[in-house]
């Protein structure tokens, strides 16, 4: 056991190897620091020394069957000398012993003893090693009685031999080797004393030497077998502690990999684990042609829920959310979360578009409802972007990429949405970053220009004011309206210095224009929502415009569409009365297009209404726009309020409007938007002249059917 627990090269006595029966060896060497620590804490090693050296004593029995045959060689020389039954009656009480202790040795071996029962079994060999050697030690005493000395040589050949077979294999335990060897040895040398003659006394002190230096050859022995089982035991204790250090950082290791693996919050998969799913399905669907889907979830005002309810409430929202999507999904595909309010869902089987479409509509269904975090109720909806395999895929980023793309495009739709890849899309995303990265440097390469629009009061003709409108000269594309750029520069937020750049500009023609003593009552600019309500510093820019221009602050007219207002919470009305509080004018630009104008003209006290020219457009013929362009002026007249028409192009739009209360007009009919050069010219007259309108509307007529 002592080398089955730990091999360690063998080594005996000066250098040999002693092989004990039963696989037991005892070898020497250098121990190491922790080794002798070992070793020195006695009481932490000695229940499981005793029981290696227990285990040696055992696996040595085989020389029981010796000792008899010994035993029975020794009667039949002295079968001479004594009666038969003498000698019998010896060597049977010599088998009997044997025999128990090869019994004993059985049940020893029958099964695995724990060390707590080895000072039990060391007791039960002793003892049958002390019989042993009393009924040598008997034979002794009788057989010296003769005198004959080579009976007394043969006797002492014979007894040498069995105390040094003992002390080889009993050293293992002192008392066991003690209990055979002093019985043995003591009759048989007091008898050699006892004796008259000369040599007796020799032969009784060589025996007594050779005794005893067997003896102290076993107590080195058994020093020796007992300092090797600590050795080894401590060896073991280290192996098993180093196992036990491996195990734990295996374990640690392997916690670690699945924490790396998982995210955190939800317990889900995180994007890394997701990518790999994905890139082991896209080699898979390269050989055999196996069609898949990924499909990316955004929950729809998950952000607006965490900066009001706080991020403690929007992480529970987000488990919440998490469960519920995996319900939907179940035994169909895998969910993990991809970061933030974005979770990734991989369909293996997706042969037919309608099961994906089915596991979107389920996915849409369950996220409705509405949830409970926190004792509170909350509604949010996800929106899907859909990408699967397909031979023109080449790799899996690609596949990644274009659920990312349907994703944006299920944005754009607005909430609770799906869409599944398409190339279409892919070249309209693809489009807009282009005109991103031109839009970006836009401004550096002064590619902007603003065009001014006359407003006019009819009949009179006279120039009651001028809109500014934004132009891009693109380098490739030409002249670009607001409507081509200003949607992406409001969702990437290059508004915010496109429009700082106009306002500037405008103030600063109207300065011009004033020094020249043509300035027009009004200069109206355009102000988006994202401009007025996220850029903090629109009002101190526009204060500080009007300041170095020194413009009074009545001839700038801020045009905020209805939608703008739609999206006004208390914090952005105060924004607007701010503005007002500078003297500037506030107009509602495209009134009637937008949600509740009647609401918005009683929460905004604004100067002037533009009507919409979508309902211009129909006039005078379509009953319904000349039902809402009556009603419109009728309301904006009960108001107190200035109105003005937008988008007049014929002369019967323009009659019908007069007729119906309307006289400041804006349109093609009297003016396209031009430079700030074209429109001086007509400053300077004041008025726009039937002429002028002649070659207006030749233009807008070249215009239409071009």
């Amino acid at each position: 056991m002592l080398d089955e627990r730990l091999s360690i090269p063998p080594r005996g006595f000066a250098g040999q190897m002693t092989v004990l029966e039963g696989g037991g060896r005892i070898g020497g060497g250098r121990m190491t620091y922790e080794e002798r620590a070992q070793v020195a804490d006695p009481r932490a090693l000695d229940p499981a020394v005793l029981s290696e050296q227990v285990r040696v004593l055992y696996g040595s029995t085989a020389v029981l069957p010796v000792n008899l045959l010994n035993a029975v060689l020794t009667a039949w020389v002295a079968q001479s000398l004594y009666p038969r039954w003498v000698l019998l009656l010896w060597v049977g009480s010599l088998t009997v012993i044997v025999s128990l202790r090869l019994y004993n040795s059985w049940l020893y071996k029958s099964e695995p003893q724990p060390d707590d029962a080895a000072r039990r079994w060391a007791l039960r060999f002793t003892a049958g090693a002390t019989a042993t050697g009393c009924l040598w030690g008997l034979s002794a005493s009788i057989l010296l009685l003769t005198d004959d000395p080579s009976f007394h040589v043969f006797i002492a050949f014979v007894l040498g031999g069995m105390i040094a077979g003992s002390v080889t294999i009993d050293a293992a335990f002192l008392p066991a080797m003690l209990g055979f060897g002093a019985p043995t040895a003591m009759p048989a040398i007091l008898a050699f004393f006892a004796r008259p003659e000369p040599t007796s006394g020799t032969m009784g002190l060589m025996s007594a030497a050779f005794v005893m230096a067997l003896l102290l050859l076993g107590v080195r022995a058994n020093r020796w077998i007992v300092s090797l089982a600590r050795r080894e035991l401590a060896q073991a204790a280290l192996a098993a502690d180093l196992e036990k250090q491996i195990e734990v950082r295996e374990k640690a290791e392997q916690e670690m990999a699945r924490a790396m693996r998982t995210d955190l919050l939800s317990g889900l998969p995180n994007r890394e684990t997701f990518k790999e799913w994905v890139t082991e399905a896209f080699r898979g669907g390269e050989k055999d042609g196996a069609s898949f889907a990924v499909l990316y979830l955004d929950l729809d005002r998950f952000k607006e829920v965490n900066e009001t309810l706080g991020h403690s409430f929007g992480d529970e929202l987000l488990r919440a959310a998490a469960e519920r999507i995996g319900q939907a999904i179940r035994n169909t595909a895998s969910i993990a979360r991809i970061g933030g309010d974005e979770f990734g869902i991989f369909m293996k089987d997706a042969a037919r578009r309608e099961a994906v479409d089915e596991v979107a509509e389920k996915i849409i269904r369950s996220v409705a409802a509405p949830f409970t975090i926190m004792g509170k109720q909350v509604h949010v909806s996800v929106s899907i972007g859909v990408s699967i395999f397909g031979a023109t895929i080449v790799a899996p980023e690609e596949l990644l990429r274009r659920a990312d793309l349907a994703l944006y495009e299920a944005k754009s739709a607005g909430y609770n949405q799906r869409r599944f890849y398409s190339e279409a899309h892919d070249r309209a995303v693809r489009e807009r970053v282009t005109l991103f990265e031109e839009l970006n440097s836009a401004l550096e390469r002064e590619e902007f220009e603003l065009h001014y629009q006359p407003e006019v009061e009819w009949p009179s003709g006279r120039i009651i004011g001028v809109e500014a409108l934004l132009r891009w000269n693109h380098p490739s594309r030409g002249l670009l309206g607001p409507g081509a750029f200003i949607p992406l520069a409001e969702r990437t937020g290059l508004i915010t210095p496109i429009g700082a750049w106009a306002l500037a500009n405008v103030c600063r023609q109207a300065r011009l224009w004033r020094d020249l003593g043509i300035c027009p009552p009004i200069v109206g600019v355009n102000v988006s929502a994202a401009q007025l309500f996220t850029a903090s510093r629109f009002e101190s820019d526009l204060a500080r415009e009007l300041d170095m221009c020194d413009l009074d602050p009545s001839s700038i007219e801020i045009e905020l569409t209805e939608s703008v207002l739609m999206q006004s919470s208390r914090g952005e009305t105060t924004a607007i009365d701010r503005i007002r509080a500078l003297g500037v004018r506030i107009a509602i630009d495209d009134f009637g297009t937008g949600y509740s104008s009647l609401e918005y003209l009683l929460t905004y006290r604004v100067n002037r209404i533009k009507i919409a020219q979508q309902f211009v457009r129909g006039l005078p013929h379509d009953p319904g726009s000349a039902t809402i362009v009556r009603a419109t002026i009728g309301l904006v007249q009960e108001f107190g309020c200035e109105m003005l028409a937008e988008g007049v192009e014929t002369v019967g739009q323009l009659d019908f409007l007069v007729q119906a209360g309307c006289q400041s007009v804006q349109g093609f009919y009297f003016s396209r938007p031009v430079p700030a050069e074209e429109v001086t010219e007509l400053l300077r007259r004041g008025v726009i002249s039937p002429e002028d309108r002649a070659s207006n509307h030749a233009e807008m007529v070249l215009v239409q059917t071009a």
